[in-house]
C-alpha cells in the first residue's frame, strides 16, 4: 500500500497510520455535482436511470459503467454518467518550490505527507483525486499537464493509493512559484469541482 520509495527515503506512512485515516472524510462546505456516486448526495436530483454525459475513463473507475457501443467506435474507454450519481474531485495543490528545502526533514516532507493523508482520505471515501506541483515540476500549467512529473490526474478508490504515495514522493523542492498567479490559473481552468487544498509555507 505504501508503494516503492525513492533509495535511501522512508516511506511516506506506515500501514497503521493508514488505518487511522480510514476512519476520516473530506467534508465539503456546500454540496457539488460530481461525477460519479460517490459518499455524498448533491443537492441536484434525479432517478438514477437518467443519462446526463460521458466522460472519459480514469483508473480507478467501475468497468462496469464503460460504455462499450462508445469504444466500438472511437477505440476509447468513456462513462457513463447519471444525474443522480455524485462523486467529489479533491484538487491537493502541493508547494515543491526551494523555500520548501529547509529543515531536517524538511517542510517538503511534512508537506508531502499531508497531500497523501488528504489524499488517501479522499481516496477512501471514494472521491477522485488529482494532485498539481507547483515549482519547477511543470504542473501548474495545464497544457504542460499531460506527461508532466508535477502532475498526478484524477485517480478514484483506494487501490490508487500506491500511485498517488509514488508520485508524492518523486517530488523535489526547486524552482521558485508564483503562488497568487498560479492559484488563479488553476482555479480559472479546472473543469472538476471540489475542494482545492493548498500545501505550502506560502512563502513566494
Amino acid at each position: 500500500m505504501t508503494g516503492p520509495q525513492p533509495e535511501g527515503q522512508a516511506p511516506l506512512f506506515d500501514e497503521a497510520f493508514l488505518r487511522k485515516l480510514e476512519r476520516l472524510a473530506v467534508l465539503s462546505r456546500r454540496a457539488m455535482a460530481g461525477q460519479m456516486q460517490g459518499e455524498r448526495r448533491s443537492p441536484k436530483r434525479g432517478q438514477s436511470v437518467e443519462f446526463a454525459d460521458f466522460r472519459p475513463y480514469a483508473p480507478g473507475d467501475d468497468f462496469r459503467r464503460i460504455d462499450w457501443n462508445a469504444y466500438a467506435r472511437l477505440e476509447r474507454f468513456f462513462l457513463k454518467l447519471f444525474v443522480e450519481e455524485q462523486d467529489l474531485t479533491v484538487h491537493l495543490l502541493v508547494d515543491t518550490s526551494l523555500s520548501m528545502d529547509w529543515g531536517e526533514p524538511n517542510k517538503l516532507r511534512f508537506a508531502l505527507r499531508a497531500a497523501g493523508a488528504l489524499g488517501y482520505v479522499a481516496l477512501a471515501g471514494l472521491d477522485r483525486v488529482t494532485v498539481t506541483a507547483l515549482g519547477a515540476h511543470g504542473g501548474a500549467e495545464r497544457e504542460e499537464r499531460k506527461g508532466s512529473p508535477g502532475y498526478f490526474p484524477p485517480h478514484r478508490g483506494k487501490q490508487q493509493a500506491s500511485a498517488l504515495f509514488q508520485f508524492l514522493a518523486g517530488l523535489e523542492a526547486r524552482g521558485m512559484v508564483d503562488l497568487r498567479r498560479s492559484l488563479g490559473r488553476y482555479a480559472a481552468r479546472s473543469q472538476q469541482p471540489g475542494p482545492l487544498i493548498l500545501v505550502s509555507d506560502l512563502l513566494d
